[in-house]
Order: structure tokens, then C-alpha cells, then sequence
């Protein structure tokens, strides 16, 4: 498959730089937006050519001063702060400031005109900038004046806002002339002036909670941040009372956007070839283009193109011909990903499973179902186990993707012994068994799907931090007895018989009621020999010894591992305790010297309120559990152990022996 994406591929990345070449021009790098040699950055706003900081970087008229003073440096026309640059929009944002109307009494007031004159090449735009003022009584003058296409024209505009109070006034809303007062603002306008009434005969009564009112020429239509400063005035109530308005503003957070354009004498020409262009045009795929307000011309990348066209080369192929060929590259490999999903639902037997009606998740369904695998709730040497939620009934479960030998000749083994494992797992049915909901065939690895048992594993309630759980010996004997029928289900049901592999205290879950399920039933059917004595080699201690000499693992293999877990349910130790002793060699030892494993009995099981006869019996239960125990660890003769309906037989005895005493329950 990743020969057919190849082929497919090539020709159209060939296609691509054949369209993105410009032979009349030297490459550039794609990224350039200054002339070779000048920076593009003055601090952390990009100067793009014709804008350059410095004459010599600069179109005549586009000169930058990037003040060093500041950390970090700030760009300046003359004297405004430039906030960016957009080359497409022919726009460019700088900070303005506002003028003040300040009142010491109801008619006594101080104020200040704001002038703002912008070079030839710039002019405010009437379309992106409205004219503002702010107060109770706030009554602000906007003149100006037009040089564009040297006819000079003046321009003469007022605002009014009234309120005789200040919760009339609305907030965080636009201007409606309460408190606040918007008027729009004429094209092609290089000079303001923001000005006051002269006239001594204005009042304001309101004075002494709103002494001053302001007034400036900033966009109408911004959002965004410069830095940490928003950069778009909201009308406030606040912005009435005191001087609030002037603190929370400041001169940094009111934006002015102009309007540049190439001006003076020059306009778009039409060339022999039937397009525009004008000298600062000069990359190969760019044309001209008149501008309606003030004069002059700009210049943009040809259709099919970005960039920057006021330089060499600048103009490069539309990032659309990246976007298709990307979105082709992107079809191709969810194909391939999905032919491969496929290819892995065939190796698994999926449509054996899918015949026999047995519930099967796509991968997708089951990155949903553990949401993208992000809650580990086990790991062993057989796989990692996270949990998940079937969104379809809210059901919670266990996902277990399980390992496997990497070889191909075991893959292949391993898959066809898999299907047989699942589908008799699903057909066979008990209380003492954790249940199979499904599985996912599409990953190379499949992944099963359990019910989810939520009092975690025998091992962590027994050895676990705290060990706060207090187990009765009734309650142990029925997590005894409940895990040997479930192996003994396993080991006589269907045509042929099934072991586990796998048994320890981890591996038998306990529910609500504490009764116990065990799980990784087959482990051992979905793994090669010699992968499962490495995965089984961290626990040696339950590991019938006669299979690692003999590499055969039998149902005899799986009671000599639950005779590790019958010492582990008497002694509430390990099957390795205090760092490196072995306990069921330490129990066989200590009943061949002292006659029983009394000495390693755990002690809570003793600790009740009955009499010493009651004790007396639970002690001889205990003995009675220890001898089967070590019958299960014999090692010389695998046939002197007992089957797995034996052990349950006499568990259930020792349990009959357990409760027909005259000994409370306490667990």
C-alpha cells in the first residue's frame, strides 16, 4: 500500500513545484516579508516590506523608528505606536490617545485639544474607526482635514451625550448617546483635531462624580489582545465616576486603524499582457491595484498566490494547492489505515465472530470507550487493562489489550487459538467468572472487552496499603471455594479442556459482595511458550516448577497455583514476603518441621469473641486448608495433587466444619 501512496504522490508533489516556480525571479524563502539584509521584526510586531525600519529598508514615505528603549522594542510612524500591519488589507494599526474635559466646578473646566497628522501615504479609515465621546454631559468636536489628490478639504462633525444618571446609562454596550455618543467619520482625512465648547454657559451638575468626560478617534470593530492589554473600548458606567476612565485606558489601549496606500504620482499601468502593475509590484505573480480613497495604488499576489508582492520572488504558490494535495495525502492514509484495520479484522477471525453473533468494537468505538486510553486501571505481564464506559447503556468495563509474541509464525498461531478462546469464552457461562462484553479485532493486538468488577483484586485486599479489610474465615473460605469452581468449570467444560495460566490472588477480582470473579482465563492460549515463561518469570512463585522444567502446562499447572493462593488467603502474606522469602517453600518447610503451618497463620482470623473450643476448630480449618495446600505444590509426582472438583470438595467440607461450631461471624 505505501508503493501505490508513493506513485499516487509523486506526481503531484511534481506538479506542485512546477507551479510554484517563478522563472523571472530568484527564489526567496517563503517566510521573507523584508528586503534582503533588514530585519522583519521591530519587538514582537512583523514589518513587512514596503514598511522597513530605517530609510535605507524602506519604500520612500514607509520608514519605521523601532525604539530600543523599550523591553521588549516598540515600532513607531513618527510618533504613533504601530500595533500591526496588514499587507492584503492595506491597514495598519496604531495606539491614539484621547482628549479631556475636566470640570473643578459645575462650569469651571480644563481641557485639552488631541491632534493627530499622518504623512501622505496614510489616512484614517472611515469605514473601521468611529469618532467617541464619554460623559454625563459630554458635548466633543471633531475637525479635520483632507490632502488627498492635493485637494484640501475640511471637515467639521460634533457629539453629544447626555445622563442625568448613572445607572441609566447602559454597560459594556455600544455607544446609544447615554453616557456615551458615536458619530461616523468622513474618508481621506490626514489631520484631526479633537476639541471642547469654549462656552462658560455649559454646565454640568453632575460634576462631582463625573468630572470628566474624553473623547478620541479609535476602530469600532476590534477584538484581541496587545499583550495583556485589550484593545477595544467598551463603554462603561464606571468609566463615568471619578477619573476611572483615564486609570483603567491608559495610553496604550485605544487603537487607530489607517489606511496606507503607494501614493504621489504614480497609478496601475496596464502591461502588454494585459495586467496591471506599477514599480512597487515587483514580484512576478502580483498585480496592481487602484485604491478608491486618497489616491495611489497597492499591490497583491495574483490569484493562486500568497505572500508579499513588493518583493523579488514574494509571491509563491496558494497554500490552497498545499491544502489539496494535503487533503489527498490525508484520504490516502485513512485508506491505508482503514485497509490495514481490515486486514487485522481478517487475521482475528472477525467474520467467524461476527457470524457467531459475538459483539465485536471498531478501534474507533473503542479509543470513545476509554477515552483515547487515558485511565490505566492495571497492568501485568499479559497486557494493560484501562477502564471505559459502552456510551450506548452507561455500562462500565474493563479494556484489556493483551501481548503478543512479536514473530509472524506466532502471530499467525496465536490469532487462530485467540478466535477459539474467545468464542468459547463467550459460550460458556459462571457466577465465578468474569464476564466477556466483546473484543476489537482491528488492532494487530486484539483487545477484550470485561464487565468491570469495582473492588479491585484478592491481592490488593489482602496486601494492599492498610490492609483494612478484616476477612472472616468463612468469607475467605468462600472466595476459596467460589475461585476453584470457576477453575474447575474451566478446566471440565466444552470438547476439550481449558486452563488458565495464569492463577494468583491478582487475577480473582472481588465485587461488591466480595465475591470473587476470576479473570485472564486463557492467557496462556494467546501466548507462545516461550513468550509465556518470560511473562510468567516476575512470578516464579506461582509457577508450577514441574512446567518450567518440561514446558508443558496442564490443568495439574493451574492447582499448583491456586495452592499458592489457598497459603495466601491463611497467612495474609504474599506469595514472596519480606523482600525475598518464597512462601510456599517457607509453609512446606514449616510443616514438615513442626508438624502444621500454625506459626504462619494470620492471627486476625483467631481474634473473635467465642469460646477456646470454637477457636480450636477454626485452628484445625486451618490446618485442614494447609494440607490441601501443600498436596496442591507437590512437585515430585504431579498426579498426587488433587483435581480442581477435589480441592473445591474439600474446601466446601472444611467450610461445613467452620460454621457447624458454636464461633460467631464477625467478618
Amino acid at each position: 500500500m505505501a508503493l501505490v501512496i508513493s506513485y499516487l504522490v509523486m506526481p503531484l508533489l511534481a506538479a506542485a513545484l512546477v507551479v510554484g516556480m517563478e522563472p523571472s525571479s530568484p527564489p526567496v524563502p517563503t517566510s521573507a516579508t523584508s528586503r534582503p539584509g533588514c530585519r522583519n521584526k521591530c519587538g514582537e510586531v512583523e514589518i513587512p516590506y514596503p514598511f522597513g525600519i530605517g530609510e535605507e529598508c524602506a519604500w520612500p514615505g514607509f520608514a519605521i523608528i523601532c525604539n530600543q528603549s523599550f523591553e521588549p522594542p516598540r515600532p513607531y510612524i513618527d510618533t504613533d505606536e504601530i500595533i500591526n500591519i496588514s499587507l492584503e488589507a492595506g491597514e495598519a494599526r496604531v495606539f491614539t490617545i484621547h482628549s479631556s474635559n475636566c470640570y473643578s466646578s459645575p462650569n469651571t473646566t480644563v481641557s485639552d485639544e488631541v491632534y493627530g497628522m499622518f504623512d501622505q501615504a496614510f489616512l484614517i479609515s472611515p469605514t473601521r474607526n468611529v469618532f467617541t465621546a464619554i460623559g454625563c454631559r459630554a458635548m466633543a468636536f471633531l475637525d479635520g482635514i483632507s490632502l488627498a489628490n492635493h485637494d484640501i478639504k475640511s471637515y467639521s462633525a460634533g457629539c453629544f451625550s447626555f445622563t442625568s444618571f448613572n445607572d441609566s446609562a447602559g454597560d459594556g454596550e455600544n455607544c446609544t448617546g447615554s453616557g456615551c455618543c458615536q458619530s461616523s467619520i468622513p474618508g481621506n482625512l490626514s489631520f484631526i483635531k479633537v476639541s471642547w465648547p469654549n462656552e462658560t454657559g455649559f454646565a454640568n451638575p453632575d460634576w462631582s462624580y463625573n468630572p470628566c468626560s474624553y473623547a478620541f478617534v479609535a476602530q469600532q470593530d476590534c477584538r484581541g489582545l496587545i499583550g495583556f492589554v485589550v484593545i477595544r473600548y467598551n463603554f462603561s458606567r464606571g468609566d463615568l465616576i471619578g477619573k476611572n476612565f483615564n486609570s483603567r485606558v491608559g495610553n496604550r489601549s485605544i487603537p487607530l486603524v489607517l489606511d496606507w496606500a503607494i501614493r504621489g504620482n504614480d497609478s496601475c499601468q496596464m502591461t502588454p499582457e494585459g495586467t496591471l502593475t506599477a514599480p512597487a509590484c515587483v514580484s512576478a505573480n502580483s498585480t496592481c491595484l487602484n485604491v478608491t480613497r486618497g489616491g495611489g495604488y497597492r499591490c497583491n499576489c495574483s490569484k493562486g498566490y500568497q505572500g508579499n508582492p513588493y518583493l523579488n520572488g514574494g509571491c509563491t504558490v496558494s497554500s490552497v494547492s498545499t491544502f489539496v494535495l494535503a487533503l489527498l495525502l490525508c484520504f490516502l492514509l485513512k485508506e491505508h489505515q482503514r485497509r490495514v484495520r481490515r486486514g487485522f479484522f481478517h487475521k482475528n477471525g472477525g467474520e467467524i465472530l461476527k457470524r457467531m453473533n459475538i459483539k465485536t468494537f471498531t478501534k474507533l468505538e473503542l479509543e470513545k470507550m476509554t477515552n483515547h486510553y487515558s485511565e490505566l486501571i492495571g497492568k501485568g505481564h499479559f497486557g494493560k487493562v484501562f477502564n471505559g464506559i459502552i456510551t450506548d447503556n452507561n455500562q462500565q468495563v474493563a479494556v484489556k489489550c493483551p501481548i503478543l509474541d512479536g514473530t509472524k509464525k506466532n502471530q499467525e498461531n496465536n490469532g487462530g487459538e485467540f478466535v477459539d478462546e474467545i468464542i468459547f469464552q463467550f459460550k460458556i457461562s459462571h457466577a465465578n467468572l468474569v464476564r466477556l462484553v466483546g473484543c476489537c479485532l482491528e488492532t494487530n493486538v486484539p483487545c477484550l472487552v470485561f464487565e468491570f468488577i469495582p473492588n479491585g483484586t484478592l491481592y490488593n485486599v489482602l496486601h494492599g496499603a492498610g490492609k483494612s479489610c478484616r476477612l472472616s474465615l468463612t468469607k475467605r473460605l468462600d472466595i476459596a471455594i467460589g475461585s476453584a469452581e470457576a477453575i474447575s468449570y474451566m478446566h471440565s467444560h466444552g470438547d476439550h479442556k481449558h486452563v488458565h495460566g495464569d492463577i494468583k490472588s491478582a487475577n480473582i477480582l472481588l465485587d461488591s459482595d466480595l465475591m470473587p470473579k476470576v479473570s485472564d482465563f486463557g492467557s496462556s492460549k494467546l501466548l507462545s511458550i516461550d513468550m509465556y515463561a518470560k511473562a510468567v518469570a516476575a512470578d516464579r512463585n506461582y509457577v508450577d516448577p514441574v512446567y518450567m522444567k518440561t514446558d508443558r502446562f496442564t490443568a495439574k499447572s493451574d492447582v499448583y497455583s491456586f495452592g499458592v493462593v489457598l497459603l495466601e488467603l491463611i497467612t495474609r502474606k504474599p506469595a514472596k514476603y519480606d523482600k525475598n522469602k518464597s512462601l510456599p517453600i517457607d509453609f512446606v518447610k514449616c510443616c514438615k518441621e513442626e508438624g502444621n503451618g500454625r506459626k504462619m497463620y494470620d492471627t486476625d482470623i483467631l481474634m473473635n469473641d467465642g469460646d477456646a473450643q470454637s477457636a480450636q476448630v477454626y485452628i484445625e480449618c486451618l490446618d485442614k486448608i494447609g494440607e490441601l495446600a501443600v498436596r496442591c505444590l507437590k512437585e515430585v509426582d504431579i498426579d498426587e495433587r488433587p483435581t480442581m472438583e477435589e480441592v473445591v470438595e474439600e474446601l466446601k467440607q472444611v467450610k461445613s466444619m467452620a460454621t457447624g461450631g458454636s464461633l460467631s461471624e464477625t467478618g
